[in-house]
């Protein structure tokens, strides 16, 4: 493992986060239904209007495929890009004209990581607050497999995340025995001497028993990838290993909230949209629907894996409805989400929340009706999606930054 990743790994366990001192969900008599959440960040932009959100071509509007094209649902069209996920379209709720208020790529990405559009760098991450809020006994609450730079332990400015990150350069070697043998003992010995050193150090009671906490986490982490699997369950280049690590960590109990990214797999089509798009985003559909089939037919004591997970998917921005002189779509503030699994409503065709106009502006939605007509109509930003996320995991979503208005009841089972 490289110097930087195991600083990474250092910075990440000396730190005492946020995780600790959150609220904790009282254990119920006997075992606790658990709950999962993974996220997919699709990084770079992915094209909303040639999969899930499809437009016919105007002025302002050009999508990039002819309306023959467009897929036919039960209840709605997708665009072309789309066909992969449209076995499970029964499970999809979709959010359209989401706002991110940006056309960064930075601070689109630290949105993502915090949940929300205003975050500061010394916010949460949305992993460590739904990860600390979710039901179950998996000792790990958030496991981090996007490739983050932590800076050092001794930023005390800077809020260093309880989520170990993973160097995603890294996984094949994690998931690989033989690489393995040589380097974890290694690097998880550092860690657990540092926790060990720091502990002695601690005076404070409190304080000592939030870095035991860490300490545990540390060594089920350790025993997560000592027992990853060496071959990929779920196929796809580049997404498939995260997809098979988050798998195994539902499958067997390891941690409530898993980020996954794209990672190399970059959607920012400012050249040649259409090309890039077609080979890029079908792809990753095909593994998230592999994904979704492994845990609908895979089980636990509780029923179906699919039961107890949900997966939000979505970009840290959207892509410009229109081409530009080198038939690329640049940057635009808003984009599609989509949801899963469970805890969601299940309707005939899907459900969808939200949408987009003839010049792909996001229009104003009544939360609870799904609305654009009449109601409490108002924007859809990135804050909604994870305050769903928190109320799902049964959160006190005012003591998490967050508002209890913002939730979208409109895709909630129990809604």
């Amino acid at each position: 493992m490289s110097d930087l990743s195991r600083r990474r790994f250092l910075a990440a366990a000396a730190a005492v986060g946020a995780t600790a001192l959150l609220p904790r969900r009282a254990p119920a008599a006997g075992r606790v239904r658990p709950r999962y959440v993974v996220q997919l960040d699709l990084l770079g932009g992915f094209d909303a209007v040639m999969s899930v959100d499809p437009k016919l071509a105007g002025p302002g509007i050009e999508p990039g495929y002819a309306e023959h094209e467009r897929l036919r649902g039960r209840r709605r069209f997708y665009g072309p890009l789309a066909k992969e996920l449209m076995r499970h379209e029964a499970d999809l709720c979709l959010l359209h004209g989401v706002r991110v208020d940006t056309v960064s790529h930075v601070e689109g990405t630290s949105m993502l990581t915090r949940g929300r559009i205003t975050a500061s760098e010394r916010a949460p991450m949305i992993g460590d607050l739904v990860g600390a809020a979710l039901p179950g006994s998996a000792p790990i609450a958030f496991l981090d497999l996007v490739n983050l730079d932590f800076g050092t332990a001794s930023e005390l400015g800077t809020y260093v995340s309880p989520g170990l990150a993973v160097d995603p350069d890294h996984v094949e070697a994690l998931i690989d025995p033989r690489r393995a043998a040589r380097e974890r003992p290694a690097w998880l010995g550092r860690m657990n001497e540092e926790h060990r050193a720091r502990a002695a150090l601690l005076t404070n009671p409190e304080q000592r028993l939030q870095l035991e906490a860490r300490y545990r986490e540390l060594a089920a982490v350790g025993r997560f990838f000592a027992s990853a699997p060496t071959t990929t369950a779920v196929t796809a280049p580049d997404l498939g290993k995260p997809l098979t690590l988050a798998l195994h960590a539902i499958r067997n109990n390891h941690a409530k909230y898993i980020r996954v990214s794209t990672n190399s797999l970059w959607f920012d089509s400012h050249t040649d949209n259409v090309n890039i798009q077609t080979k890029r985003l079908p792809p990753v559909f095909r593994t998230l629907a592999h994904f979704i089939d492994r845990l609908k037919t895979e089980r636990n004591e509780f029923g179906p894996l699919y039961d107890q997970t949900t997966i939000v998917a979505g970009s840290e921005l959207g892509r410009f409805p229109r081409l530009n002189s080198m038939a690329g779509k640049d940057h635009w503030p808003e984009t599609s989400f989509l949801f899963c699994g469970g805890g969601l409503r299940v309707e005939e065709g899907g459900v969808t929340l939200g949408a987009t106009d003839d010049r792909y502006r996001g229009m104003k939605v009544d939360f609870s009706t799904g609305s654009v007509e009449n109601g409490n109509l108002r924007p859809l930003y990135l804050d909604s999606v994870f305050a769903t996320l928190l109320a799902l995991a049964g959160a006190n979503l005012p003591a998490a930054g967050f508002r209890d208005d913002q939730v979208l009841r409109r895709i909630l089972a129990s809604g």
